[in-house]
């Protein structure tokens, strides 16, 4: 991170966010001291950065009003905020804390990277959070997106995007699961990366749970996640929906091209 940026980075629940704070302790303008806002074992986070020469100060979430007393001139001192760890993340709260928290690296000449699983977001929250920070990452189990103002321009979908993939989610899952055993934020990751429309797990669950009673999906348990597979033997029925799907899009396509060529054909002839 450089100077005074303050970034989002946002994760999937696969994702070890320990690793994501490392990341930006081996930067090449990595700080030589810390100061991290977080509910978590001050112990356990101690021992995971032990390994780096690196001076830690901790806060509890409560006490962010005490964050200036943590700071000595003298060190490149950067702020990590460990949202997903705080038991206060409604909507009200998470908008006051970042007010509050801008205004301190304003006040203090402070870096800061604030972390936020995905899947605790809504899609009008995220938004907001990603206008109000001065860059946007999303990290997945293979892949982090990162975002300059081309990303934080386009995270806001279209209405006719995020209409169609809505409208069409069902198929969307079906066909995801053809990649193996995922979970839900895996399914709400891959969306966003693709279409760059982000659903809630209120979207993405209850559609699950409508093809587990269709005998479309069902789930497995891989160590503490539950994960979706395909039910053995619905290949067909899954292929023959998808395949309704493309048709049916298809039907549509062509009727909207045949009406704009007749409407140009006509202007054409008018003219």
């Amino acid at each position: 991170m450089e100077k005074k940026e303050h970034l989002l980075h946002v994760y999937t629940s696969q994702v070890d966010k320990y690793t994501l704070l490392k990341r930006t302790l081996t930067s090449p303008d990595g700080p030589n001291a810390l100061i991290v806002i977080t509910s978590d074992d001050q112990h356990i986070l101690s021992k995971e950065l032990d390994q780096y020469n690196i001076e830690l100060r901790f806060l509890k979430p409560n006490d962010l009003t005490h964050l200036g007393n943590k700071i000595k001139g003298d060190k490149h001192t950067k702020l990590v905020v460990d949202a997903d760890s705080f038991s206060d993340n409604n909507q009200f709260d998470i908008v006051i804390r970042e007010q509050r928290i801008k205004a301190f690296l304003s006040k203090y000449n402070l870096s800061c990277l604030c972390l936020y699983k995905v899947h605790s977001l809504s899609p009008e929250l995220l938004k907001h959070l990603i206008s109000i920070h001065s860059g946007y990452q999303l990290t997945t189990s293979d892949i982090t997106l990162v975002s300059g103002d081309f990303i934080r321009d386009q995270i806001i979908p279209s209405r006719f995007i995020q209409k169609s993939v809505k409208d069409n989610l069902e198929a969307i899952i079906l066909a995801l699961l053809n990649r193996g055993a995922i979970c839900g934020s895996d399914i709400i990751s891959i969306i966003h990366t693709e279409f760059k429309v982000l659903l809630s797990p209120g979207t993405i669950y209850p559609l699950l749970h409508s093809l587990e009673e269709k005998g479309f999906v069902t789930w497995i348990k891989e160590g503490k996640e539950k994960k979706y597979v395909h039910v053995e033997g619905s290949e067909l029925r899954i292929k023959r929906l998808i395949d309704e799907y493309i048709f049916a899009q298809k039907i549509l396509n062509s009727y909207l091209n045949k009406e704009m060529d007749l409407k140009n054909e006509t202007e054409f002839t008018q003219r």
